[in-house]
């Protein structure tokens, strides 16, 4: 008897050992994880670059050529959230031209005039377009609330400069106002989707100016960019980040000569632009990192311009 209770004793401490033995390894899956964790890629990129659209699955990758039309000048590039739709704007015709993932035209937009902005609503049923200082939209209507120009004095001539959506819904933009007696305004408007009390960033400053705003696909991560050239409206010199609407000082970045369309991202510790340089003449696209992230250029320099403005999208 004792040595069946014994042998029981041995059995039963030889099945808890190996259940606590059991797997000892941390499995692939989770070291791949950790190591994106902490050394996040950098994923679904569209781009114009000499005059045609790219789509990089990743920006270690060399990407897709979705356009082959190099003769008609592009600005403005706006890529679906499920990365099977592209528009952009042919510059000289003011025309959006909305293709799928194959470069096949579905869509030309040439009932709009005066086109500053334009983006995909989060399911990517509509394309909301900045159209002078009135939301138009192609699709669903999206119901987002009417401009209003808080403080800005009565008499002001008026401008909304750039808009842009979050993926909850906010409303953010950028307006001008300009009086003959007090000179001009400019201030950047959220207004929450929670119908909560509007949000009001004023900078008075006359150089550079305010001109600029885009929520990223990160919930409410947000550029606020100021230009030093109003003769280059596309070209950021200084660019501001505002996290869930409070300004996050520590992911300010900027470029004396420029940035175009840059996004930010918190979650990936990453903002997406092109950077101008002088020397040599160039634009190149750019992840800029932050939180010990070092800078990524995408897949190295194929995609370098050096006549003209690199426009880029990140989702």
């Amino acid at each position: 008897m004792k040595k069946i209770l014994l042998l029981s004793i041995f059995l039963v401490s030889l099945f808890f050992s190996c259940k606590k033995a059991e797997n000892p390894y941390v499995s692939k899956e989770e070291i791949d994880a950790l190591i994106k964790l902490k050394n996040p890629d950098v994923e679904h990129v569209a781009l114009i670059y000499k005059n045609d659209v790219y789509y990089l699955e990743n920006i270690t990758k060399p990407g897709k050529r979705i356009t082959n039309t190099p003769g008609v000048i592009k600005r403005l590039i706006k890529m679906s959230h499920d990365h099977k739709k592209f528009a952009y704007l042919e510059y000289y015709s003011s025309t959006i031209v909305i293709t799928d993932i194959n470069g096949t035209v579905t869509n030309r937009l040439s009932q709009y005039s005066n086109i500053k902005s334009f983006d995909w609503s989060a399911d990517d049923q509509t394309l909301y377009i900045l159209s002078g200082n009135k939301m138009v939209y192609f699709g669903t209507d999206m119901k987002l609330p009417d401009f209003t120009y808080n403080g800005i004095t009565a008499g002001s001539t008026l401008e909304v400069l750039s808009a842009s959506v979050s993926m909850k819904g906010d409303l953010a933009y950028v307006v001008h106002g300009y009086h003959y007696l007090y000179g001009d305004k400019y201030k950047m408007i959220i207004k929450p989707a929670n119908k909560s009390a509007d949000v009001v960033f004023e900078d008075n400053s006359t150089y550079p100016t305010m001109r600029y705003v885009a929520f990223s696909s990160n919930n409410q991560d947000l550029v606020l960019g100021y230009i030093s050239d109003s003769s280059k409206p596309n070209h950021i010199n200084q660019a501001y980040v505002f996290i869930n609407f409070r300004r996050a000082s520590e992911y300010s970045f900027g470029s004396y000569n420029g940035m175009v369309t840059p996004l930010f991202n918190e979650s990936k510790s990453f903002a997406v632009t092109t950077r101008t340089s002088d020397n040599p003449s160039s634009t190149k696209p750019i992840a800029i990192g932050f939180n010990k992230q070092k800078d990524r250029n995408l897949t190295g320099e194929i995609y370098t311009s050096e006549n003209d403005a690199v426009y880029t999208d990140w989702k």
